[in-house]
């Protein structure tokens, strides 16, 4: 029998499918194409992989949190504040870390990052 955190996932998967078939579908009617090269999607395969395995692995980590949290003698309403916390915080700075990204360029932002983590 499915669970509902497997349910979660099938429609997940089911709602992406189908975004990305009727994007593909309507990029195909419009005439204004960009021109992709081989290399590019090569590069696009790989990159979404990568993404998702480094994803998935960040995802596995959430139940181990909280339960570390919760040996150390953390109530649960303390847990999922500092839950709510940790994705606020992500939530408000993606914003504008997203605008630097854009004005100084990804490549010296990934840069910054490894500095000060």
């Amino acid at each position: 029998m499915i669970g509902a955190f497997d349910m979660y996932y099938i429609v997940f998967f089911v709602v992406v499918g189908g975004l990305v078939h009727y994007s593909r579908k309507k990029a195909k009617a419009t005439s204004e194409q960009a021109v992709v090269t081989e290399d590019f999607k090569r590069f696009q395969r790989s990159y979404v992989v990568i993404y998702l395995i480094l994803t998935m692995a960040d995802w596995m980590q959430g139940p181990y949190l909280y339960a570390l949290y919760d040996s150390y003698g953390h109530s649960a309403q303390t847990i999922g504040q500092l839950f709510i916390a940790g994705f606020g915080t992500a939530a408000l700075c993606s914003t504008f870390v997203g605008s630097l990204a854009d004005k100084y360029g990804r490549k010296r932002m990934c840069q910054g990052f490894c500095v000060v983590l």
